[in-house]
């Protein structure tokens, strides 16, 4: 079973990588959402991407835990994977 859920939107502007990943940290933090327990994410602008992906890994490793890396658009790839079986 793969259940894919919206947890908040965070409004941040043109915010520069750290500004992101603050601001998603914090917010599990606030929520009390154990970011060991956390798997992929998805986002949009490619560019900011990679560096928060790795910012959130890094917060990650530190509690003995990573995201999946499935490749750059992990959105399409899992929901393709599902989609042909």
């Amino acid at each position: 079973l793969v259940v894919t859920r919206y947890y908040r939107t965070i409004l941040l502007g043109h915010a520069q990588a750290n500004v992101v990943v603050d601001g998603i940290l914090g917010a599990f933090l606030t929520d009390g959402i154990d970011i060991s327990k956390l798997l992929m994410l998805s986002r949009d602008n490619p560019n900011v991407n990679k560096t928060v992906e790795k910012m959130i890994n890094d917060a990650m490793k530190k509690v003995n835990a990573e995201l999946l890396n499935v490749g750059t658009c992990n959105l399409h790839v899992i929901h393709n994977g599902f989609k042909a079986g």
